[in-house]
């Protein structure tokens, strides 16, 4: 089977999913789709017309290769290309769909599609991959990432790569979370050792925010209203991650959005939270472009409003970096260092944000209770517990109900116990340079006054 076609978008095609059918014959054993579109850069100083590819068999999903210059598809059952999985491949309708995500105005992009099925396989071949183990190693903290990708959607560098940067910040566990795919998940998996837990995750890439759909290690729909399918909000999509196992994370909120980066900032006002209880905070570097103070002051108003959330980070690492001081990473208390008890540990807010400091946050309570992070205290009195090591020469701010209620400078290390009255809803830890960036934080403890 040989098809070629050809079209044009303009402005009015922006954050559109336009769909390409096509018929594959019985017996197929190859299928190669090549697509290009011009322009796509219009000058230096401006954003470019950014396309992504998706492709759906008569079965279901078969991948996606977000914002990659190389929109060549190949596929089989031994083979596949970057963004997309292996499998047979079934015959009947299948469906390439363009994923319009930025079509500048005053522009008409061109594209050029041809597909060609053969009978015969190839030289292709993917090494088959084994999933590697973690050995037990009890209750602890543990610390990592939450949100990466490689080059099997929009980054520079391969599943080793990352997996090696991983193993360079000496991180007990990391996350490959590519664009809409999960193609990489196997090679990743297949480096999972004793001294590194990976975890399988995607980021649902909207045409108005983005979504770390953490823990999963199967596709999910990641579009609002897809073409020719049932209607989906984000809740929805929100819905299917968590009945999967996952946990649904609202990436960077405040980030730089359109036109310079497609959906990057939140734009769904019904989830202003919402139902979302994860928050990531810490986007990359702390002063970088994902204006993570605006994205920490958003998520302490919805404290403030009795949102019971978690904040998490995530380096959303893309290249080889030199040594960045300011990435966050999580580190979780969990019961071991397996991907159930990590996520369990997330959801129960027991975690936070650091790039080097160390931070403890305990009340004790008249009872003789302890509560940790992420924990609700329901007494009225008793002693809040606070101990700090490799802090540098920073300073420690007390954070309640959004406010500073006491201050410390570090000393590098130290602790602090005070005798609280509990009339407040929630508190937190941050710890802060001499140029007031954030270092560490705490997940909240939250007080319950029913």
């Amino acid at each position: 089977m040989e098809l070629k076609t050809s079209g044009s978008l303009s402005h009015l095609d922006k954050k559109r999913h336009i769909p390409i059918f096509f018929e594959l014959e019985a017996g197929a054993k190859e299928l190669e789709l090549q697509f290009s579109y011009s322009p796509v850069e219009i000058a230096a100083a401006l954003p470019i017309n950014e396309i992504s590819l998706s492709l759906f068999s008569p079965a279901g999903a078969r991948g996606a290769r977000h914002n990659n210059r190389d929109m060549n598809i190949r596929l089989s059952e031994v083979y596949a290309s970057p963004g997309y999985v292996p499998g047979v491949l079934e015959p009947g309708r299948w469906c390439l769909v363009i994923d319009a995500h930025r079509i500048l105005p005053g522009q008409v992009v061109t594209y050029d599609l041809s597909i060609c099925s053969r009978a015969n396989l190839s030289e292709f071949r993917l090494p088959e991959f084994s999933e590697g183990k973690t050995a037990s190693r009890g209750p602890g903290w543990y610390r990592g990432d939450f949100h990466a990708h490689t080059y099997h959607s929009d980054a520079r560098w391969e599943v080793s790569d990352l997996v090696h940067f991983a193993r360079s910040q000496t991180l007990d566990f990391t996350t490959l979370s590519d664009h809409n795919t999960v193609s990489g998940l196997a090679e990743f998996h297949s480096y999972r050792a004793d001294d590194l837990l990976t975890l399988g995750a995607l980021e649902l890439t909207t045409f108005y925010g983005h979504a770390v759909a953490l823990g999963l290690n199967q596709w999910t729909e990641w579009r609002v209203n897809p073409p020719g399918g049932p209607g989906h909000t984000l809740q929805d999509l929100a819905n299917r991650v968590e009945a999967l196992g996952g946990i649904f994370i609202m990436a960077h909120p405040m980030s730089e959005g359109d036109p310079w980066c497609s959906g990057c900032h939140w734009g769904y006002e019904q989830m202003m939270p919402g139902t979302i209880r994860h928050i990531e905070v810490w986007n990359s570097s702390w002063e970088g472009s994902s204006h993570n103070e605006a994205a920490l002051h958003l998520y302490y108003s919805w404290l403030n409003q009795g949102h019971r959330l978690v904040a998490t980070a995530g380096t959303d690492i893309h290249r080889p970096a030199k040594q960045d001081h300011s990435l966050g990473f999580n580190c979780v208390y969990a019961n071991d260092l397996t991907a159930e008890a990590i996520l369990q540990g997330v959801r129960q807010g027991h975690l936070y944000l650091t790039n080097g400091p160390e931070l403890e946050l305990l009340v004790e309570t008249a009872s003789g209770t302890t509560f940790m992070m992420g924990d609700t205290v329901t007494e009225t009195e008793g002693k809040l517990n606070l101990a700090w090591n490799n802090c540098q020469d920073f300073q420690l701010n007390l954070i309640v109900d959004g406010q500073v209620f006491q201050s410390w400078d570090s000393g590098g290390a130290g602790q602090e116990k005070l005798e609280l009255n509990f009339a407040a809803k929630w508190l937190t830890l941050e710890v802060r340079n001499n140029r007031g960036e954030l270092r560490a934080l705490t997940n909240p403890i939250f007080f319950s006054h029913d």
